[in-house]
């Protein structure tokens, strides 16, 4: 055996270009410069040498190198997973989607009604209008279910989930498929997708750091320290004092407001105004306001529905007027809370401007009364009210004349003294006859003059009132038709300044009851006035097919004496009706002599309208006649033909009487052909 000498050890001095990367002081072994057999010289077996040579160091540096680039890669593809995923799930799981599922499934009810409604009026076959109105009065009885909301919250985040699992779940099991149908390079898909969530993921990390980086920390800090200290804190005594601090002059009831407006974060999760963001509030002669900012998931419009749930947030009274409109920006919207009204006496004194104040400005506001006009207004929410309000103003005019058709009769009753009035089937039927005439002789006059209706004391102005609509409505019949005259006066009398206000309690066209007849409803093109109402559907019967989506929503007016009134200057703020209520101040106005066709106008009744005798006859004695008639009536009915026998006058000397007597409503005559007259 040949004895081999060692050679020693050499260090390596670090690698230049990368030094941090390798460490100093590696060695190893030198290998042996005699690679060459030597002669006598037994080799021993060659076994694997694992000492570090530099090209193993250069492989080491990129394999560490690669494989810390990978882990930073998967960490960075995770964190854009769980970030997206999270994303994901809040949108599956908005709390606002149950809130979005109950208007949807509301306007989608309000739909259907609105078609069977459609299909009532196109109904020709009486089993065909039966089958229709069964249809709307079950439609008229449905309400939204919790279930079935529940149900539409499930297939909406069902939908939801499902649309954003498709593309993961395609990455995932697409190249699968592919592999297996032999085109492998579908696998492809996978680092692809891996790679593009690593750079997702780095881009969020670099957005996150930069943002940490850019804050400054004293100012965010108090800020912040302020809005958690409002939003956890426990008394709202407290909390209210350090609002009420920022809004000088804050009344007990607006401090509470205040404290809650507060805690606004906190409090709109739990009713479904998530994503809304209230300003400053402000406080002005008529209460408070606050705009509110509105985000994706709620919009200015969205909010404008939800009145009760604003309500119910800031805890203001039932009895305190709260509205929300549009704001300055597309995404902001202006909540008006009335917590105060400027001191102004509502009762209405003749002479009194106005119909009302609007609840928001506070500022008088007046209606034209001199045109087409639908009034329209649940029981016992002032429409009665308002209706006397708007005729003291005609009875006030000398230019005008008030007509009252009363088919309940106690209002009637009220305004006889200064109107013209008709309760029963045949007066109502009679005096729109006359109504029609009228008309028809004004626009005689007008087509021989050229010129239009001027009123005066004279010739004045007519106001034809119609209330309840429903109970007129349900008097026409064959014997006393009323609706064909009502309808000519509805479209023509206009230009003829005779004006109609069709009044009624139940806004609906179709179905039994009916408050509104179609033909006049089409007419009523002056104003449209609504205080508050049962349905949406009734709103858009009054005020227009838009006018939810325009926000004129008089069934979320809140009490008796609101009106909204559309007539074409104003917006959907209501406005607070003058208190005419004290049915003394009506009967307390001065008398007036009641509208009557004109003396060369009056038709003889029917039952004497043969040629009156001209022989004998003294044209002069009119006034006699008319106390002759009356005096034979006050003892009893009498039939034309009787009151000639008894008072000794002409036939056509009798007719003139009634008809005066008539026209001043101290006479009617029954119904039928040859029906007695009676004194009233």
């Amino acid at each position: 055996m040949h004895e081999t000498t060692s050679t020693p050890p050499r260090h390596l001095h670090p690698v230049p270009d990368d030094p941090a990367d390798v460490p100093t002081g590696l060695v190893w072994q030198a290998e042996d410069q005699d690679s060459g057999p030597v002669a006598g010289r037994v080799m021993d077996a060659a076994e694997d040498d694992t000492s570090l040579t530099p090209l193993r160091a250069d492989r080491a540096q990129i394999t560490d190198r690669l494989r810390a680039s990978l882990e930073a890669a998967n960490t960075y593809a995770l964190l854009a997973w769980n970030r997206r995923w999270e994303v994901a799930m809040d949108y599956v799981m908005d709390p606002a989607l149950r809130q979005q599922m109950l208007d949807a499934a509301e306007d989608e009810l309000d739909t259907k009604i609105a078609d069977a409604e459609k299909a009532v009026r196109r109904s020709i076959k009486p089993e065909d209008t039966a089958k229709a109105n069964k249809k709307l009065k079950r439609l008229q009885r449905r309400e939204v279910s919790e279930l079935e909301v529940d149900a539409r919250v499930l297939r909406a985040r069902t939908a939801r989930l499902t649309g954003r699992c498709v593309v993961p779940a395609a990455v995932i099991v697409g190249p699968v498929l592919l592999a297996a149908s032999g085109i492998w390079v579908g696998l492809l898909a996978w680092p692809t997708a891996w790679g593009w969530l690593a750079l997702q993921g780095r881009a969020m990390a670099r957005a996150e750091v930069t943002t940490t980086a850019t804050e400054t920390t004293p100012a965010p800090s108090k800020v912040e320290a302020r809005a958690r200290q409002l939003a956890e804190a426990s008394a709202e005594a407290t909390v209210g004092a350090a609002v009420a601090a920022t809004v000088v002059g804050a009344t007990d009831a607006e401090n509470q407001i205040l404290a809650r407006l507060a805690k606004w974060k906190t409090l709109a999760a739990r009713r479904g105004l998530e994503g809304t963001a209230p300003g400053d509030p402000t406080l002005a002669e008529t209460g408070l306001s606050v705009v509110v900012t509105c985000s994706a998931r709620i919009t200015p419009g969205a909010l404008m529905k939800k009145t009760g749930a604003v309500r119910s947030l800031l805890g203001v009274p039932t009895d305190t007027a709260l509205d929300i409109v549009q704001g300055e920006r597309g995404d902001q919207a202006l909540v008006r809370i009335r917590t105060r009204t400027p001191e102004r006496d509502m009762t209405w004194a003749p002479g009194k401007e106005g119909v009302g104040v609007d609840v928001t400005t506070g500022q008088v506001v007046d209606l034209q009364v001199y045109h087409r006009m639908l009034i329209a207004g649940a029981s016992r929410s002032g429409k009665t009210v308002m209706m006397r309000v708007l005729m003291a103003k005609v009875v006030a005019d000398p230019n005008a004349k008030l007509i009252l058709i009363d088919a309940k009769r106690v209002e009637a009753a009220r305004w006889k003294h200064v109107a013209r009035t008709a309760c029963t089937p045949g007066d109502i039927s009679n005096l729109v006859v006359e109504l029609r005439k009228e008309m028809d002789r004004r626009y005689e006059q007008i087509s021989q003059t050229g010129r239009a209706w001027v009123p005066s004391p004279k010739n004045p102005r007519l106001v034809i009132v119609i209330d309840e609509g429903a109970e007129v409505i349900k008097q026409e019949s064959k014997d006393t038709p009323i609706l064909s005259d009502l309808q000519s006066l509805a479209a023509m009398g206009g230009e003829a300044e005779m004006h109609m206000w069709w009044c009624t309690q139940k806004p609906t066209m179709t179905g039994q009851g009916r408050g509104i007849d179609n033909a006049i409803a089409g007419q009523m093109t002056g104003a449209r006035v609504s205080l508050r109402v049962s349905t949406p559907t009734e709103a858009r019967t009054v005020l227009g097919e838009d006018a939810n989506a325009a926000g004129w929503n008089p069934q979320e007016l809140e009490r008796a004496g609101l009106a909204l009134i559309r007539d074409g200057e104003r917006g959907p703020d209501p406005v607070a009706v003058w208190n005419l209520s004290d049915e003394n101040l009506v009967l307390a106005l001065p008398p007036q002599t009641p509208w009557g066709l004109p003396a060369t106008e009056v038709s003889e009744p029917e039952d004497v309208s043969e040629e009156a005798d001209e022989q004998g006859e003294d044209n002069d004695d009119w006034i006699g006649a008319q106390h002759a008639v009356m005096d034979a009536l006050r003892t009893g009915p009498k039939t034309s033909a009787q009151l000639v026998e008894i008072t000794g006058y002409s036939k056509s000397m009798v007719s003139n009487a009634l008809g005066q007597h008539k026209a001043a409503g101290k006479v009617v005559k029954g119904p039928g052909h040859r029906a007695a007259w009676r004194a009233l």
